[in-house]
């Protein structure tokens, strides 16, 4: 599962004490699946990994669309900053797969990967966030 899915899909929740009674999805249908952390992570005794959404298995209604928090999205004319974010949002990585390898460039590297569907819909989308801006922008001071 790619970044991008991951954020929308799933959710960290921490372990209640009924929990451990409840029923789990391979004992009753419309429970969600749980994951528990690698032992090494900080949370690993204290949260869990909730899948609240699988189009694959029909599970979940409700699918969040992730925020960028931090510095915007970078545009395609960046082609550096650009591969470095699609990559990181859509292949795969983690922590026995890297992202990149140390002599592997991110502009050839993104132009080798094949991106689904879905991930181009979303990188679309995001172009098209630029291109309202700068149409807001141009049109805001020309008032």
């Amino acid at each position: 599962m790619n970044f991008y899915d991951f954020c929308c899909c799933v959710r960290l929740q921490t372990i209640s004490k009924s929990s451990k009674t409840k029923n789990t999805f391979e004992t009753r249908l419309g429970v969600l699946r749980r994951h528990k952390l690698k032992g090494r992570h900080p949370y690993c005794e204290t949260h869990v990994l909730i899948e609240h959404m699988n189009d694959k298995r029909g599970d979940g209604a409700v699918e969040l669309v992730p925020r960028v928090v931090g510095l915007s999205i970078p545009q395609p004319t960046n082609a550096m900053l650009w591969a470095i974010f699609t990559l990181a949002h859509f292949k795969p990585f983690g922590i026995s797969t890297d992202l990149l390898t140390t002599d592997e460039d991110p502009i050839a590297c993104q132009a080798a990967f094949s991106f689904c569907l879905r991930s181009l819909k979303v990188m679309k989308d995001w172009e098209a966030i630029h291109e309202f801006r700068e149409r807001f922008s141009c049109t805001a001071g020309s008032s």
